[in-house]
């Protein structure tokens, strides 16, 4: 499904892991496991990691520092 949300270029994002509201439903989702997620189960051809939210304000704090992906295609399917 995630395929045919674009053509070429897909930013995503999602919880992981460290997240306070996702710990038990996320248990393994860092970075590392979501960019290989996104390569196996997508026809994306490059993946970029864009950089990590900053914004770790009270009282959520503890649920903030996700990865923001580029997702993109050389060619449109």
């Amino acid at each position: 499904m995630i395929d045919r949300a674009t053509r070429t270029v897909l930013f995503f994002d999602m919880g992981e892991g460290h997240k306070a509201w996702f710990r038990n439903r996320l248990s393994g989702w860092d970075p590392d496991y979501i960019e290989q997620w996104l390569r196996k189960n997508t026809s994306f051809t490059q993946i970029y990691r864009l950089g990590v939210d900053q914004d770790n304000v009270s009282p959520f704090e503890d649920n903030y520092g996700h990865t923001l992906f580029a997702c993109m295609r050389s060619e449109a399917i």
